[in-house]
């Protein structure tokens, strides 16, 4: 089977998606873990709530792409995977979130 040079770009983009999604999730993620940090010293809530790292996820992720259609899709992936490991991680037994559990009465 041939595998022509349209289908290695078109696979590429999307191990690219995917590799945005991934660093995304783990940049928010660790952005509210690092803010839960309080025996660091005050610095690690300092850090996680600057807003600047957030402005550079995207931008970084999207100055790597050629055109601009893929450019503002490449980072709006990265930012928005980043705000759902934000989330995700708010609500995680990291957090010391307890754990949900259904009881019949």
């Amino acid at each position: 089977m041939r595998v022509d040079a349209w289908h290695c770009g078109l696979y590429a983009a999307r191990v690219f998606f995917l590799v945005a999604g991934v660093v995304g999730f783990v940049f928010g993620a660790g952005d509210q873990y690092l803010g839960s940090l309080f025996l660091l010293g005050p610095w690690t809530s300092t850090v996680s709530g600057m807003s600047a790292p957030w402005l550079v996820l995207p931008f970084a992720f999207g100055a790597t792409q050629a055109g601009q259609r893929r450019a503002m899709l490449t980072g709006l992936t990265a930012v928005m995977c980043a705000l759902a490991g934000y989330f995700v991680m708010t609500l995680s037994p990291l957090e010391s979130v307890p754990p949900v559990t259904s009881r019949r009465t």
